[in-house]
């Protein structure tokens, strides 16, 4: 397993839920941690963990990346994109703007950070990359209720698969989690919990022999 201790590491949308439970695991083990989200909180303020603010809409995403947050891109050696907003709604009650939403969002933003990571990385040396899919978006499927958000996330598996070859000359790993439900199931489903989850993409981020991965914990 990689030693982290020192190592930059960046948490897009690391200040709740799985992205907060990883950046406190990275940092538990050593790495110099920053998260990015739009509130810090009492346990990013309390853990010493580095604070960005950073909220991406849809009339900034596709501008130039801000200065601060491409800088911390840039030299990170270990970077998770924990970030990507959830609708529920049947295909034909989805509206033009979530259908746009969930697809810059969730599709085009992984995209834009992970060429900028693999530009920085193929400079600096390696690195690891760490995304977080949706429920079952390992593969193919049909969704009753959520089809925009899973459509984009299930297109994760292509990024993921194709950084992890491009990468791998350059030391440069890349791999993907498919959590399954961690805030509201399903009747019948099971729910996981944050740190189940980060613990997982831990374990999977930190193994030097893995890459192109995607992890269903569904």
């Amino acid at each position: 397993m990689e030693n982290v201790r020192g190592k930059r590491a960046l948490v897009v949308g690391g200040t709740s839920g799985i992205g907060l439970e990883l950046a406190e695991a990275l940092h538990e083990r050593g790495a110099v941690v920053t998260v990015t989200g739009t509130h810090e909180g009492g346990r990013i303020r309390a853990s010493g963990i580095k604070f960005l603010r950073q909220r991406f809409t849809l009339c900034n995403i596709m501008h130039p990346l801000p200065g601060k947050f491409r800088a911390a891109l840039d030299s990170s050696q270990i970077a998770c994109v924990c970030y990507g907003p959830f609708i529920q709604n049947s295909m034909s009650g989805t509206t033009p703007q979530e259908w746009r939403s969930m697809a810059l969002f969730n599709y085009a933003l992984p995209g834009i950070i992970l060429s900028r990571l693999l530009a920085a990385m193929k400079k600096n040396g390696g690195g690891s990359i760490m995304v977080f899919g949706g429920t079952r978006t390992s593969s193919v499927n049909a969704f009753k209720t959520n089809a925009a958000y899973a459509g984009a996330k299930t297109g994760l598996s292509v990024l993921v698969k194709s950084a992890a070859q491009e990468g791998a000359p350059h030391g440069i790993r890349c791999n993907a989690v498919m959590p399954g439900f961690v805030t509201c199931a399903p009747r019948g489903a099971r729910l996981q919990s944050a740190r189940y989850v980060a613990e997982a993409a831990l374990e999977l981020l930190l193994d030097e022999e893995k890459s192109g991965v995607l992890l269903d914990l569904a």
